[in-house]
């Protein structure tokens, strides 16, 4: 019974995420999306390079796999902490676009290691929009 106390309570402790002034939240916010705007590019351009035949071996996957660890990592940058009451609408705007570029990168990865290259054209369409409401997220911070 202590036992699951002592769990419980240091389980709760550790819980309570960082809330940030408006400022430093914007910084770090406008981090993750310009990295969010780098990856999403580079996941564009692996998939044009792999449909015209200029990878060779598995750099593609690996460069996508490196991408989409550090677009998760971008993400949970600002996912993690509790936004300033002020932008609480503009944090749930961030997130959302972010949490899209993870997926679109997420989806384009698995299209290149299953081989699906019919699905790269859609992939890419996917990336565009998506960094396009990137820059635009950016924009706003």
């Amino acid at each position: 019974m202590l036992l699951v106390l002592a769990v419980a309570a240091t389980a709760a402790c550790g819980r309570v995420p960082a809330r940030p002034d408006e400022q430093s939240w914007r910084e770090t916010a406008s981090t993750a999306v310009d990295d969010a705007v780098a990856l999403v590019g580079t996941a564009s351009l692996v998939l044009e390079q792999q449909k015209d035949g200029h990878l060779l071996g598995g750099f593609g996957v690996s460069t996508l796999v490196h991408s989409e660890d550090s677009l998760g990592k971008a993400v949970d940058s600002v996912s993690t902490v509790q936004p300033p009451a002020g932008v609480a609408g503009l944090a749930d705007k961030v997130d959302q676009v972010l949490s899209d570029a993870d997926d679109a990168v997420r989806t384009a990865r698995m299209d290149l290691v299953d081989g699906e290259t019919a699905s790269f054209d859609d992939d890419r369409r996917e990336l565009a929009d998506v960094r396009h409401r990137l820059l635009e997220a950016g924009d706003r911070l």
